[in-house]
């Protein structure tokens, strides 16, 4: 038989296309709320943290506007919650500068003024203000360095002295250029020895500092801390290269290597045994979000997730009979011989004969009842489909085995963390019918107060989420910049994208979704809008892009401007997507731009 018969076809595209999804438990989270501090009620009796509002200030000496900045931007992180969101450092014409945000515990992060960056310790309710030199900037620029340690910053108030040891020590840092070549001529075991033994004088030679210069506890901590943990960072990278290589590095060098033959041996992640995993100040240190993040998604626990995805498998006859005993529908005695017929398995030649001459009567027929049957039919996969909180169950056992057969770790507070992280996407996914249930559980597995409260403040907002609906920009500088923007297109719903031509995301999705937006050009209802910044988009490249996919409605602003829509937004990567009501209002501020043709529709219908 030259084609196959409609109904086998359309059955068979229908499983193919759920079965062949399978579930991502820890795909990139949102970073669209800020973390909030006393803003609900907690699940515990008190709030664990001590939170409130960390506030730099300060002053750029002979500071002029033609420096090309007037915002800096401090790159928040919410470890617990898996969330990271900008704060916009406001840089008046005077060289005075100033930012505060939330935070529920004390931080050494990351602050960009200018070009340049540079990192700072905070705390819940001080200030820190700080005194830099415009010499510094110039010198910087020189340098082409943006992260050259400037050399005439001063500290000022309560937390001076913490930063400015901090600032004098010299962190040194893994020089990634050389991580592809170790990775093909060392072993596992070799390239570990040698990352030990830098480990080994990283940290004489800050116990030397430490005692030399009276460090406080506090800066100490945060200097051991520091080295540790970019010392774990460094060896699972190291891993993930040689994986990286192995999987997609086709050429005969690398098919060939020896070292990369090499399996990874079972004692190798004894370094995380160096690590106090269960002392909570560990999330102190800056690069704590950077190790969390490669310990969770380690090999050893990635191997081990189980498999979440609907079994392919022939749907029974009887079952798609079922559908039209159910609707009273009548088949005609030649409709039920050819359905027997083709899900029969050595067919005759006189089978196949009669199936081909009767091939358009039964897509005539089966046309007719398509939209039924297949919902149907999606209907009864779907039932079949492992139960989610089972899948979930399964997952965190593997994982509590893995931590402590594989890598010889107790339970600590950094591996309770890895579980509250997962959270939001987890209950979206589990969806509302099994949320709660699925919150209970992990909750009598987090030993913290802090965990439990924290947990349950992600729970509630997940909760809250479900019914939420579009806000107002609201007033500020922020707002008035983006409105600026959308003001031509008040009346229709806009898709905003924030992207640039650096970001490769960005560019895929854009060309893939060219063949759709020609499908709304002059459409009365929806609009496409571009925004981009100057640095991240060089000019000559942006208009050939632009011109290629024949963007229309594109912006490109400056780097003090995006600052504030990234705050407004509160998204710190690309691309991100927003979506506008007809009011101006935002409709969803991180829209899943691969969904848009599934999600148009009840856009639509909530915007009519």
């Amino acid at each position: 038989m030259k084609r196959l018969f409609w109904l086998a076809l359309s059955v068979s595209l229908l499983l193919l296309s759920i079965s062949k999804a399978p579930c991502s438990p820890f795909q990139e989270l949102s970073q669209k709320e800020e973390i909030p501090v006393n803003v609900r009620t907690p699940a515990v009796d008190q709030q664990p943290f001590r939170g409130d509002t960390a506030r730099l200030e300060g002053y750029i000496k002979d500071y002029e506007p033609s420096m090309g900045f007037k915002t800096g931007i401090i790159q928040a992180e919410d470890v617990l919650s898996n969330k990271s969101y900008p704060v916009v450092i406001k840089v008046f014409p005077d060289g005075k500068f100033e930012a505060k945000w939330p935070i529920l515990y004390p931080i050494y992060t990351s602050v960009k003024i200018g070009d340049q960056w540079m990192s700072v310790y905070v705390e819940p309710g001080k200030t820190l203000t700080m005194e830099l030199d415009r010499r510094d900037f110039i010198e910087a620029g020189k340098k082409n360095d943006h992260r050259y340690k400037f050399q005439h910053t001063e500290f000022h108030g309560p937390l001076a002295k913490i930063n400015r040891e901090l600032m004098d020590f010299d962190f040194e840092h893994f020089n990634y250029r050389t991580m592809e070549s170790q990775a093909t001529s060392l072993t596992p075991t070799e390239f570990k020895e040698k990352q030990m033994a830098v480990l080994q004088t990283q940290q004489e030679n800050a116990n030397s500092y430490i005692e030399e210069n009276t460090v406080d506890p506090k800066a100490a901590s945060i200097i051991n801390n520091n080295i540790l943990l970019e010392n774990a960072r460094v060896l699972f990278n190291f891993e993930n290269k040689r994986q990286y290589l192995t999987k997609h590095d086709t050429s005969k060098a690398v098919f060939d290597n020896i070292v990369l033959k090499q399996p990874v041996p079972e004692g190798y992640y004894d370094f995380l045994k160096e690590l106090p995993l269960d002392d909570k100040s560990l999330m102190v240190a800056d690069e704590y979000n950077l190790f969390i993040n490669r310990f969770e998604f380690s090999k050893p626990f990635t191997r081990s997730s189980p498999t979440y995805k609907i079994p392919v498998k022939k749907i029974d006859l009887a079952v798609i009979l079922g559908y039209f005993d159910q609707e009273e529908i009548e088949i005609p005695d030649q409709m039920r011989r050819l359905m027997e017929l083709s899900y029969k398995e050595n067919k005759t030649k006189e089978d196949s004969t009669f199936i081909e001459e009767s091939e358009s009567d039964i897509n005539f027929f089966m046309a007719k009842h398509s939209a039924g049957l297949q919902g149907y039919l999606k209907e009864f996969i779907e039932s079949q489909q492992p139960s989610k909180l089972t899948y979930y169950k399964k997952y965190w056992h593997n994982r509590d085995s893995v931590l402590i057969n594989q890598f010889g770790l107790r339970d600590s507070w950094t591996y309770q963390v890895t579980k509250l992280r997962s959270l939001a996407f987890t209950l979206n996914f589990i969806g509302p019918e099994g949320a709660a249930e699925y919150w209970e559980e992990l909750k009598s597995d987090l030993t913290y107060d802090e965990l439990r409260w924290k947990g349950q403040e992600i729970y509630d907002q997940v909760v809250a989420d479900r019914v939420s609906i579009a806000y107002s920009l609201g007033k500020g500088e922020a707002a008035e910049i983006f409105k600026e923007i959308i003001a031509p297109y008040k009346g229709k719903i806009l898709f905003v994208d924030f992207w640039a031509t650096s970001c490769g995301p960005c560019v895929y999705t854009i060309e893939k979704m060219k063949p759709i937006r020609q499908k709304f050009i002059d459409n009365e209802d929806v609009e496409f809008i571009f925004i981009t910044e100057r640095s991240s988009s060089p000019e000559k490249k942006y208009l050939e892009f632009t011109a290629e996919q024949e963007l229309t409605h594109t912006y490109m602003i400056s780097e003090d401007d995006l600052n504030q829509l990234r705050q407004l937004f509160e998204f710190n990567s690309i691309p991100r997507y927003v979506v506008i009501d007809r009011e101006g209002k935002v409709y969803d501020d991180n829209f899943p731009m691969h969904n848009f043709t599934s999600r148009l529709q009840d856009i639509l219908a909530a915007n009519p």
